[in-house]
């Protein structure tokens, strides 16, 4: 009676029913007879149909997921898979466009970078070896090589304290003021073995 019971359940879900069993259903649920049927109406777990035609199984649509409800999860997991695809769609789209943009922009880059320095003839890049070393310093500091843009000078401008040779970079004078940046920090502190 149990196995009846649950499989008319299942089969009730399954073929959207709402829990109405006719008689001619018994006989694709497995395990289903009409001594089943009476058996489960006895028991209160099914209630016979005013019209004589089949069972209706109680309490079905408070236990069981109806037909509406059922319609309605298909429905909105056909809209989540067509929102879902137009999504796919637009970023498709939107990812030529940008992979078209971006040949696009690549294209102008490296036009753009391909004439640069054409004018300089006779002019090669400096390799790594070609670059200048500070000159030695006074001070026993580490030479590095020289960056043009840190170590750049519009004059020859050496360092303000006396016996001090060492060129004073655009980047110490605006640190130090006019002095060599090995005094500079010897200032800034508080120190002076050169008597600064």
């Amino acid at each position: 009676m149990f196995r009846g019971y649950v499989l008319a359940l299942a089969w009730s879900v399954s073929n959207r029913t709402d829990g109405r069993l006719e008689v001619t259903d018994l006989d694709m649920v497995p395990g289903c007879t009409l001594d089943t049927a009476e058996a489960l109406v006895a028991a209160g777990l099914w209630a016979a149909a005013e019209d004589g035609t089949g069972w209706t199984i109680s309490d079905f649509l408070s236990t069981q997921t109806s037909r509406g409800q059922l319609e309605g999860l298909e429905l909105k997991k056909r809209q989540d898979a067509e929102r879902a695809q137009a999504y796919r769609s637009r970023k498709k789209s939107k990812d030529h466009v940008s992979a078209s943009a971006e040949e696009s922009r690549e294209h102008h880059v490296t036009a753009s970078r391909d004439d640069i320095g054409q004018a300089r003839t006779g002019q090669d890049r400096l390799g790594q070896a070609d670059i200048p070393v500070d000159p030695p310093n006074n001070h026993g500091a580490q030479s590095r090589p020289y960056d043009p843009w840190r170590d750049s000078m519009p004059v020859d401008l050496r360092c303000s304290v006396e016996g001090c040779r060492t060129p004073v970079t655009p980047y110490s004078l605006r640190t130090f003021g006019k002095v060599c940046p090995g005094h500079g920090e010897q200032r800034a502190g508080g120190g002076g073995g050169d008597g600064v």
